[in-house]
């Protein structure tokens, strides 16, 4: 049987940063910020839970909501918002080719992390199947990562959660990269009896999840699903950088631009093919869409 999700309390009077449009670096703030406060193992009999220390300034926080990066440096650095807590929902890397900023941002400035299928599959080399569309992407960028992640950092991908609960301020949330019957690899839309299906055995106010690359809010009978869209790939049609903000318990979708041609030339420079780069190209520019041929 899967190891239950743990849980983090998240004190909301730690850290206010802003995402750094530079280099990763190591977040720097008026109190050291740990980001396991309280833990608690779901799997114990009795779950303990600790209460916000203040629940005024709990509900004022700002909570960031990243997904699907995908080693698109120029996408997340476009990003400009101060943030109490950061949730990151999974695949930090394939697709774009500079995945080492990328990680060392989320592994500096994420309150909590989960992996994503792609994550699983770069940290354990996985081989990219061939096919077309983003399979064939998949493969022309997969290999590119194994020779500029080093050791350390691989292992980090290796280890981060499939799924976690933890509270931040007064509100509970449940992280996963796909859906709960399948955490990592399934596909699943907007489809709101699907959803409730899913989540019937969720508890928690926000179920987070990435993997579609596309926002979406939807409310259920017991809690209310959230993907922020992709920040490196979207495929909603909309090119710009895709996030979500949490403030007061409010969600609000957000959208910047950032410098495509930054992207594609990086691509080129570490020696992705023109196929790659075709493909790559068509994607980012067009929000999803993929060559016909």
């Amino acid at each position: 049987m899967d190891r239950p999700p743990e849980q983090d309390v998240i004190d909301p009077l730690r850290f206010r940063v802003p995402l750094d449009p530079h280099l990763p670096r190591t977040v720097k703030t008026q109190f050291p910020f740990p980001p396991r406060i309280a833990t608690t193992d779901t799997q114990t009999a009795g779950r303990r839970e600790s209460p916000p220390r203040n629940n005024v300034l709990a509900a004022a926080m700002k909570i960031l909501v990243l997904a699907d990066i995908h080693s698109n440096w120029p996408a997340l650095s476009a990003i400009h918002e101060t943030f109490d807590a950061c949730l990151f929902l999974g695949d930090l890397v394939d697709y774009a080719t500079d995945p080492v900023p990328c990680i060392d941002w989320v592994r500096a400035n994420s309150s909590m992390a989960i992996r994503g299928n792609h994550d699983h599959a770069v940290a354990q080399h996985v081989p990219a199947r061939g096919g077309a569309g983003f399979r064939a992407l998949a493969a022309a960028t997969r290999p590119v990562h194994w020779e500029l992640i080093d050791s350390n950092r691989l292992k980090y991908l290796a280890r981060l959660p499939v799924s976690r609960r933890l509270t931040i301020g007064d509100l509970t949330f449940h992280l996963l990269h796909a859906t709960p019957r399948d955490p990592l690899d399934e596909y699943l839309g907007d489809d709101p009896a699907a959803w409730q299906a899913r989540v019937a055995e969720i508890d928690a106010d926000f179920l987070c999840v990435g993997h579609t690359h596309r926002p979406l809010l939807l409310e259920t009978e017991r809690l209310r699903v959230l993907n922020p869209g992709s920040v490196g790939q979207p495929r909603d049609g909309d090119p710009r950088a895709a996030y979500a903000v949490i403030e007061n318990g409010r969600v609000e979708f957000r959208r910047v631009e950032y410098d495509i041609d930054a992207t594609l030339q990086q691509m080129r420079s570490v020696g992705i093919g023109e196929e790659g780069l075709r493909l790559a190209e068509s994607a980012l520019r067009t929000g999803g869409s993929l060559p016909d041929d």
